[in-house]
């Protein structure tokens, strides 16, 4: 059923008032099209074309002539980004033929989006997984390392797999100087550690070994 042109009006600008509190991403036609919304660059509301996340048109009253239902925001979304987060380090752990303090934290995360609720919606930091950073979740595989530097790669995995303190001082990498190290404990555990520092600095992004081929995000100084 068509809307009059009152009603049309009216209804145009009750849909840019909702996009503008976050309460709906778009919304969709007595036909069955969806128009998602999104602000372009002069600041003009507009929709979608189809298949594209980056160009589209005006919102205008032509659109909304056939107006049905609001798509709302899913108001859960950004915990389960959180969560997604937190079964990746889970998932990369259980990978792991060695174990450390921190793997088996890893290993211990909810393994269900329902169980992290349950225990109050934890960040990573609550869980003493991570310092809670921007690098959470990005990974660095030895793999990748391996094609420039397959001898430090080498020498970095003996001393893993033998339990000896290895440093290797810093190499050239992704931009940043690199290093791999390896620290074996007294109770017999191991871990691995790839440091991403700004050149002549001591500051960077530093990594943790989560499985035998990939490094995690753990901390920013």
């Amino acid at each position: 059923m068509k809307l009059n042109k009152m009603e049309n009006g009216d209804k145009l600008q009750e849909i840019k008032t909702k996009f503008d509190s976050n309460e709906i991403i778009g919304f969709k036609s007595s036909t069955g099209k969806k128009y998602k919304l999104f602000i372009s660059g002069s600041g003009t509301l507009c929709y979608y074309k189809n298949n594209s996340i980056r160009r589209g048109f005006q919102l205008t009253r032509t659109e909304v002539d056939e107006f049905a239902s609001y798509l709302e925001v899913d108001k859960d979304a950004e915990n389960k980004l959180t969560y997604k987060f937190i079964d990746k380090y889970r998932k990369l752990a259980e990978l792991s033929l060695f174990t450390n303090d921190w793997i088996n934290k890893c290993i211990a995360l909810p393994n269900t989006y329902e169980r992290w609720k349950k225990e109050g919606k934890k960040s990573l930091y609550d869980y003493g997984v991570t310092t809670g950073n921007k690098i959470d979740g990005k990974v660095i595989t030895l793999e990748a390392i391996k094609k420039e530097y397959p001898n430090l790669v080498e020498q970095f995995t003996l001393s893993y797999m033998g339990d000896i303190n290895f440093n290797s001082g810093r190499y050239p990498f992704r931009g940043y100087e690199m290093s791999l190290s390896v620290k074996a404990f007294e109770d017999g555990s191991v871990q691995g550690y790839l440091s991403m520092e700004y050149k002549g600095s001591g500051n960077g992004y530093y990594y943790l070994m989560i499985n035998e081929n990939t490094f995690i995000g753990y901390d920013v100084d």
